[in-house]
């Protein structure tokens, strides 16, 4: 007995979203089944990972195989190391036009209108010269107003040339990855917080515990929305394209939140848990977090 179309497309798309290696095996079963998995397939593309050159040069080909309509209806997250050389960056971005979510680790990889042009971004992770250059050219940038996540890679608040996140009027989660903890970077928080007033989350994250004495008598020394982290700086692919990071953050804040006025001193172990889809458990240290990072990529320093 035959199942009821729907049904087999709903075991498909379960199969493919469970596991996503048996997507290109299943692309050749039937025209039926290609046309409800290959749209999975290029939801959410990684170029550039440590490991990976066979598939990504197998990935670039069949982008460039495919029609440019279907890539910028499918292709919702893209996600490209510094390894992604430009010849590859400029074949991808042309024809992925329906972006919603964009990592861009290597600020010379790309022309810049190809990035300010894209109307549906809300979520963009990128080094400091890119986002100093949308910062600059904001007039051009056709997602400015409606960008809600933002994650800067290796902030350097010496040289951060006049860019800043107050441009960006919807913004309600922000990550920095920087190197230290000092009075410039704590300046710095104070002023976001006062700039960005729908700011939700502001996770500021470093490769190795910090000195406490830069946190404490802060105003957001115990502001629930911030959560001072360390973890390993390596590039981290997987975890960006399936939102990982946001959620870990996220249920930090909760417990900030739940604990209230008895939320402990930053040097104080709040708890020790084991997010979904994480080996490594987070231990929280009052506004701390020690966030696991990708053991399978190199760092990006």
């Amino acid at each position: 007995m035959a199942l009821p179309a729907e049904l087999e497309r709903e075991i498909f798309e379960l199969t493919v979203r469970q596991y996503p290696e048996v997507a290109p095996s299943l692309m050749v079963v039937t025209s039926r089944v290609y046309a409800w998995v290959a749209p999975l397939l290029y939801e959410n593309v990684s170029l550039g990972r440590f490991g990976h050159d066979t598939s990504d040069a197998l990935l670039l080909r069949s982008i460039q195989s495919l029609p440019p309509s279907f890539l910028s209806s499918t292709v919702k997250s893209l996600c490209m190391t510094k390894r992604v050389s430009h010849g590859a960056a400029h074949s991808v971005l042309p024809v992925c036009r329906g972006l919603r979510r964009l990592a861009c680790w290597s600020d010379a990889q790309v022309d810049d209108h190809l990035i300010l042009s894209l109307a549906g971004l809300w979520e963009l992770s990128c080094g400091q010269q890119l986002f100093a250059r949308v910062c600059n050219n904001i007039d051009a940038c056709r997602w400015a107003h409606q960008l809600t996540h933002l994650e800067l890679i290796l902030w350097d608040l010496d040289s951060n040339d006049g860019a800043s996140v107050d441009v960006f009027p919807a913004l309600t989660h922000f990550s920095i990855v920087t190197g230290y903890l000092d009075a410039a970077l704590g300046d710095f928080v104070d002023r976001t917080l006062e700039a960005c007033p729908r700011l939700e989350l502001f996770s500021v994250q470093f490769e190795a515990p910090q000195d406490e004495e830069a946190v404490k008598g802060r105003s957001w020394d115990k502001d629930p929305r911030v959560v001072i982290s360390f973890r390993d700086l390596s590039e981290p692919t997987s975890s960006w394209t399936e939102g990982k990071r946001w959620e870990i953050v996220k249920d930090i804040i909760e417990d900030k939140r739940r604990l209230g006025d008895r939320a402990p001193s930053s040097g104080e172990i709040v708890d020790t848990f084991i997010p979904s889809g994480w080996d490594t458990p987070v231990i929280q240290l009052g506004c701390y977090a020690s966030l696991p990072g990708d053991g399978d990529e190199d760092s990006s320093d």
